[in-house]
C-alpha cells in the first residue's frame, strides 16, 4: 500500500490532539490546520460524518507491563488517508454493464 503520509507534528496553536470533545465514543482526534488538511487530500466539500480509512505511524513513548498486559502510550507521528477507489474508464463500466445479463448476450 503507498500511501502519502503527512507529519502530525504539533506546529503551534492552529492544530492539537484532542480528547472526547466532539464524540466520547471515539477519544483520539485531532483538529487539522488548513495545511494539513490540504496535504491529506480532504476535499472541501467534506461534511461531518464522513469515514475515512487511513494509515497511521505511531511512535511508542512509554510502556506499562503489569501481570501479563501490556499498557502503551503512543503518538500519531505520521498520518495519510487511503486514496478511494480508482474510477472507472467509459469502456469498463459498459463491460460491468453488460457482464450482468443473462448467458453473456445483451438483450436490448
Amino acid at each position: 500500500m503507498d500511501t502519502k503520509k503527512v507529519d502530525m507534528s504539533y506546529s503551534g496553536s492552529d492544530c492539537a490532539p484532542c480528547c472526547s470533545l466532539y464524540d466520547s465514543k471515539y477519544p483520539i482526534g485531532f483538529f487539522l490546520n488548513p495545511k494539513q488538511v490540504e496535504a491529506l487530500g480532504i476535499p472541501a466539500e467534506v461534511e461531518p460524518g464522513t469515514m475515512m480509512e487511513v494509515v497511521a505511524t505511531i511512535k511508542i513513548n512509554s510502556v506499562t507491563k503489569r501481570e501479563g498486559q501490556v499498557e502503551c502510550y503512543a503518538c500519531v507521528t505520521e498520518m495519510g488517508i487511503v486514496p478511494a477507489g480508482k474510477k472507472q474508464s467509459p469502456n469498463a463500466i459498459m463491460a460491468k454493464a453488460y457482464k450482468g445479463d443473462n448467458d453473456g448476450e445483451h438483450q436490448g
